[in-house]
């Protein structure tokens, strides 16, 4: 006879014993019905919840939460309403997190910052997903499936100073996505699927001392979208324009100097 055990998620244990002389059917009668209760188990995971923080260690007083490899799909909105005194949240290697609702952190005002790595079904950040973050200086959305950055997802944020959407399939930014931004000082695009950067893309945002574009596959940009970053670090490597931009930096920079 000999024991195997099966963890999932390292909060629940599976045991049963296996005799070596055992029917071959009843055996896979067993490992069926293993497998119906892991399935079982996962399916309660899909939503975030208060309960399901309280359950892993997470009360209202805590000040970090970090949520890896819990098999959480949608993150609804005001389910973290009683976490105010929380400061850092991090998501990371959850194949499941689909789905960053409005107001998911509501009332969080203490919140200063969010990462999101390795969720590659992530498609779409909904508009006011990070709405009235008052305390919030930095997000960081790495290795997801996101397209396209609109505006409406930094809305009153008037602390954001951090911005790294690198390494997703950002292919599309809207115009003045970050004109509401007006603190940000370092913006990090690497390693995206960006082909163009439209005019006034990143008007008003006279603070932004950072900027990386590398590993993209950008072949026009419009002389408008840097009217403001003259002086600053801005990183082009590895792209299509990547030559064509120190020209057109260079007429910028003398146009600067004329004023």
């Amino acid at each position: 006879m000999r024991d195997i055990f099966f963890s999932y998620q390292n909060y629940f244990i599976f045991q049963f014993n296996i005799i070596e002389i055992m029917d071959f059917k009843v055996k896979i009668i067993i490992i069926h019905a293993l497998f119906f209760v892991i399935q079982l188990v996962g399916s309660n995971h899909i939503e975030l919840t208060s309960d399901l923080l309280l359950q892993w260690g997470f009360d209202i007083n805590s000040t970090l939460i970090v949520l890896e490899n819990r098999s959480i799909e949608t993150i609804p909105s005001q389910e973290m309403i009683s976490y105010i005194n929380l400061t850092r949240f991090v998501m990371r290697e959850d194949a499941l997190f689909a789905n960053l609702k409005r107001g998911a952190f509501a009332q969080c005002f203490n919140l200063k910052e969010i990462y999101i790595y390795d969720c590659p079904r992530l498609t779409n950040l909904t508009a006011g997903c990070f709405n009235d973050l008052v305390s919030l200086q930095s997000i960081v959305v790495s290795g997801t499936s996101l397209t396209r950055l609109h505006a409406s997802i930094f809305d009153r944020l008037y602390s954001l100073k951090h911005l790294d959407f690198s390494d997703n399939k950002i292919e599309f930014i809207d115009q003045m996505t970050f004109a509401r931004i007006e603190d940000l000082q370092m913006l990090i695009l690497r390693s995206n699927r960006l082909k163009t950067i439209q005019p006034k893309a990143f008007f008003n945002t006279p603070n932004l001392h950072y900027f990386d574009l590398q590993h993209n596959q950008i072949e026009w940009a419009s002389i408008d979208s840097f009217v403001f970053l003259c002086s600053r670090h801005i990183n082009f490597d590895s792209n299509p324009i990547e030559k064509r931009f120190r020209v057109i930096r260079s007429e910028l920079c003398e146009k600067e100097d004329t004023y």
